[in-house]
């Protein structure tokens, strides 16, 4: 078994610019070193796993390719524990067999860097290389069409978490006499004054009336006096003044 799990930070460029998009240009020549160094030191029939990220370049279907020639099976793997908005995926490769053709120019690759015009030789003597890369390509696309809906998913969490926010701020910057209520009606018990508007003695004697009402005029005050006709009781006082 050789696994290789390469990487390293990519940062802004000067301009302060985020250069994420280029991440596979980047890695690129760390990727063709990590399967280097497995062609020349796995054992046949061994297994190889490498973990990657975008693989829509050229010179990464390429690479994949090659090791693909020297291996019985290829499987794109993506962990559960892997977050779904990022492209991290596994390649695995079993049944390894060398073959020291591919070993050979794939090390002057490496050793140049600036012609890879030794990968022609190999791709025209094998001509299910156009079928190697339509299955890379449904493979990139199942990976971005989950990556876009999780994108959106969490993009439209972001938005409902903002409108809430706004709408919170929105009732905290209103007076409170002037807010509103539930269903879009101003609460009736607020006055203009922004301020809770306080029940007066006619107000408690309305609702006691209309108590009463309900209980057949079975309700008394305090006094012992059922509600009168209009709606109020007789005040004491003021019969005892009278």
């Amino acid at each position: 078994l050789f696994m290789c799990d390469g990487g390293f930070e990519i940062q802004k460029d000067p301009q302060q610019n985020h250069c994420e998009h280029l991440q596979e240009m980047i890695t690129s020549r760390l990727l063709a070193s990590e399967f280097l160094a497995a062609m020349l030191y796995l054992k046949n029939g061994g297994c190889f796993v490498c973990k990657m990220y975008d693989s829509i370049s050229v010179f990464t279907v390429q690479l994949l390719y090659l090791f693909y020639l020297q291996s019985d099976d290829f499987q794109v793997v993506k962990p559960e524990h892997s977050r779904v908005i990022n492209a991290e995926k596994y390649v695995v490769f079993t049944g390894f067999k060398q073959d020291a053709k591919i070993v050979e120019q794939l090390q002057k690759i490496y050793d140049s860097w600036a012609d890879s015009t030794v990968f022609d030789a190999i791709f025209k003597q094998n001509k299910d290389f156009d079928t190697f890369k339509q299955f890379i390509s449904r493979v990139n696309n199942c990976f971005i069409g989950r990556t876009i809906q999780a994108l959106e998913m969490v993009i439209g969490r972001v938005h409902s978490l903002i409108k809430e926010q706004q709408m919170f701020n929105q009732r905290q910057a209103v007076p409170y006499g002037q807010q509103v209520g539930q269903y879009g009606q101003r609460r009736n018990y607020e006055s203009q004054n922004s301020y809770p508007r306080q029940y007066t003695r006619e107000d408690q004697q309305q609702r006691n009336y209309q108590y009463g009402q309900n209980q057949n005029h079975g309700y008394r005050n305090q006094y012992g006096e059922r509600p009168h006709q209009n709606g109020y009781y007789q005040d004491k006082y003021y019969r005892d003044r009278k």
